[in-house]
Formats: C-alpha cells, sequence, structure tokens
C-alpha cells in the first residue's frame, strides 16, 4: 500500500492511532474471524469533528453502506490507489486497510493511511446521508469514485498538499500530504469542499458546457492524472473583459460556496487552516464583511490584474461570498433565537439545513443570470447571487438582514428589493 503520510505529518495522526490502539488493547482487542471483510454496517472508530465545535476526536460511527471494510468499498465511496483514467474512467488498485476489532466488535485502524481512508470515507457516507436528507442525492452519482495517492504533474515536478474535484471525470483526488497538520482526507471540511464542486459542476457547469465552452475553466483544478494543474488560465482580461471578469466572478462563487459547505459540515470556520497553516488567514470565514464588490470594482480589478494573479483574484472573491453568507447566516440563527425562545443551537441545525437547500436551488437561477449577461454582453453583479439564495430561503429574510445587505452590499436589484426587503430599503 502507498505511504501517503511523511515522517512529520504522521506525528498528527499519531495521537489518534495511539488512543484508538490503546482502547483496543484495555477493551481485549481481537482479530477479525467470521467478519474478516466486514459488512455493513458496522461500528468504527474514526477522528470526526464536533459540528458545535469544530474541533477533532475520536468516535465510534456506524457505517451502513460499507460491501466491504478490507477494500474500503461500498455504496458511498469507491477507493483507487497507484490511480489513473482509461477511456475516461478511473482505474487503479483497491486498497487493503489494515484493521483490528475490539471485544465491542469497533473496527479499528492499524496504520496512518488506513485511519486516513476510513475517516474519509465516512465522511463521503456522512456526506450522503446528509444530501439525502436535504433531496439532492440524486443529482450526482453514488458511488463517489476517489483516487488516493494520486501523482498530479502540474507541468513540472508533482503536486502536493491538495484535494481536487475533476468536473470533467467526476472524480476526486487527494495527492500525497507532506505537511504537519491535519492530512487532507480526514479533514471533513475540505472533503465536503470539493463535494459542493460536484453540485457546482452538475448545476453550473455542464448544462451550459457544450454551447459555452469557458465555463469549464470554472471548476477548481484541471485534474487529469497525467497532466493536471493547480492554478487555471484565465481568459486575458485586455482581450475579452466581461469573459475575464466572469472567469474571477463564478470561479470565485464556486470556491466560496464550498468552503461556505465545507463550514456547514464541519462547524469548522477555518477548516482550510488544520491542514495547510499557510491559508490560516486568507480562507478563514468568521471575519466581517464590511463592504461587499460592486461589478464595476471588480472589472477595474479584474483589469488591473497580470493573467497569472487573477486566480488569486477569484480565490480573494470567493472568500467574500463565504464571509458574507456566514454572517447572514449567524444574523439568521440570531434573529430566530430571539423570535421564538430557542437555544442558538438548535436553531442553527433547522437554518443550517435551510441554507443548504437554498444554495443548491440557487445554482440554476445563476446560471440564468449568467446566460442573460452573456447575451446581453453585460457584466454579472456580484451581489445577484446573495440576492438569489435570501429568495429560496423558506422564511422571510429578517429586518436584521436586510439592514445588514444595505450595510454591505449597498444597492440591490430593482426587481429583487422589494420583494427581499420592502419598499423601505
Amino acid at each position: 500500500m502507498p505511504r501517503t503520510l511523511t515522517r512529520r505529518s504522521r506525528k498528527f495522526m499519531h495521537f489518534f492511532l495511539f488512543a484508538g490502539l490503546a482502547t483496543s488493547l484495555l477493551t481485549a482487542c481481537q482479530p477479525s474471524v467470521e467478519d474478516s471483510r466486514g459488512q455493513g454496517p458496522l461500528r468504527v472508530q474514526v477522528p470526526i469533528t464536533k459540528t458545535q465545535t469544530g474541533e477533532y476526536e475520536l468516535q465510534n460511527l456506524t457505517l451502513d453502506t460499507l460491501s466491504d471494510l478490507k477494500t474500503l468499498f461500498g455504496k458511498a465511496a469507491r477507493f483507487f490507489l497507484e490511480p489513473g483514467i482509461f477511456q475516461g474512467k478511473l482505474v487503479g488498485k483497491s486498497p487493503a486497510i489494515q484493521f483490528m476489532r475490539n471485544s465491542s466488535g469497533v473496527y479499528i485502524a492499524k496504520d496512518a493511511l488506513s485511519l486516513q481512508m476510513l475517516t474519509l470515507y465516512a465522511h463521503f457516507e456522512r456526506l450522503m446521508k446528509q444530501d439525502q436528507a436535504l433531496g439532492i442525492d440524486s443529482i450526482l452519482s453514488w458511488p463517489r469514485q476517489v483516487a488516493v495517492d494520486a501523482q498530479v504533474k502540474p507541468g513540472t515536478g508533482s503536486l502536493e498538499n491538495n484535494a481536487l474535484y475533476s468536473g470533467e471525470n467526476d472524480i476526486f483526488i487527494f495527492v500525497p500530504y507532506r505537511l504537519e497538520g491535519l492530512p487532507l482526507m480526514v479533514n471533513g471540511g475540505v472533503v465536503a469542499h470539493e463535494h459542493f464542486h460536484a453540485y457546482f459542476q452538475k448545476l453550473f457547469i455542464d448544462p451550459i458546457k457544450n454551447e459555452y465552452p469557458s465555463v469549464a475553466g470554472l471548476q477548481p483544478h484541471k485534474t487529469q492524472l497525467e497532466t493536471a494543474t493547480s492554478d487555471e488560465e484565465i481568459p486575458n482580461a485586455k482581450v475579452d473583459l466581461p469573459a475575464a471578469y466572469h472567469s474571477v466572478l463564478l470561479r470565485g462563487l464556486n470556491e466560496g460556496l464550498a468552503d461556505v459547505w465545507g463550514w456547514l459540515y464541519s462547524g469548522d470556520v477555518n477548516f482550510v487552516r488544520k491542514s495547510l497553516p499557510q491559508e490560516k488567514s486568507t480562507r478563514r470565514l468568521d471575519l466581517p464583511v464590511n463592504s461587499f464588490v460592486s461589478s464595476d470594482q471588480l472589472a477595474k480589478m479584474v483589469e488591473g490584474t497580470q493573467d497569472n494573479n487573477q486566480v488569486g483574484l477569484s480565490y480573494a472573491i470567493g472568500n467574500l461570498y463565504a464571509r458574507l453568507i456566514k454572517g447572514l447566516i449567524d444574523q439568521r440563527v440570531k434573529e430566530i433565537s430571539l423570535q421564538k425562545g430557542k437555544e442558538k443551537d438548535q436553531v442553527f441545525a433547522e437554518v443550517r439545513i435551510e441554507a443548504q437547500k437554498a444554495l443548491i436551488k440557487s445554482l440554476p437561477l445563476i446560471r440564468s443570470e449568467y446566460l442573460a449577461a452573456s447575451t446581453q454582453k453585460s457584466l454579472l453583479a456580484p451581489s445577484e447571487f446573495i440576492e438569489i439564495y435570501l429568495t429560496q430561503l423558506q422564511g422571510p429574510v429578517t429586518r436584521a438582514e436586510c439592514d445588514d445587505l444595505k450595510k454591505r452590499v449597498g444597492v440591490l436589484s430593482e426587481k429583487r428589493k422589494e420583494l427581499l426587503c420592502g419598499s423601505s430599503f
């Protein structure tokens, strides 16, 4: 089995392995005999976040969808080692998970890579069940296809310390992780982030990619395993400002919404930092948005940015989207909690579901607005998605949310202003 963890990154996993194996010894760990391959439902021990705190701790979970624990094959995900693409499909070797079972019937990984992959399967099963509860699981195909320890070459060298979603092949790719933080396969926020990209692909990009080939560049990465690149080229602003503008804006939207999805799943406002410490300030979601960006402001930014820096501009726009939407969700939780006299944790659980449904329902609608802007050779306003998202919420927009919008967004479009906030806005 390939060894994804380096000596440094294994240090981070050592606590979880030690805690799990020590517990197993204390509870009389035994090898699996009659259930040697393991079929669901199975009890497993993996590090998972508490949604309320975003902190990781070892938890015993029941996996209902596994057909084979040894190869980690089940209804939620299928894993491929030494992966490649053959005739448009992901191919590779099946893993061989090393595990033991204690006297309580809980399966525990015996090495770091097995623990990572077992945790990753648990994340995909939890995401599948979440999607089923939201009524959106049929949009994607299951089991999700996952390449592990993939060798991706971005021109020169090999890509490391990243998790990727390939819209072209509808697969997830985890490349070797060599930092000291939380391995990406364990990081639930990262897994949920990449999972959202699949929804953006299916609901925004795929329906129009033949008529508008440039939208294919809105997916985060070119991820053919042999030729992937970690950065996309965005059309030259001097050649076609609307095309460059929309590439920056919509790629930013894709990244920002994926960060919101990662936070809503993991409960961690700074989940990227746990694995990629260099992103500790640029991707955190708990910073206020004092003012949003207008189309005129963004157009000037795009015109004044060199081609090779426009990817960074997209991520900056994405962070604005993520922080603004998180702020709106927090404001909604606060208002409803006060109105109904409920605990914030209880209200957040309700608002989270409402927000996730609204985000998904908004994707085809913002696609239609993008097509209209492209036809008219106009620029899609960055605030357009925020307005659409708010119209898709089940409950009415609160006065506090309207005041917050007025402060941060400034001007809402005439067609939605009264619908959202009344004529007084």
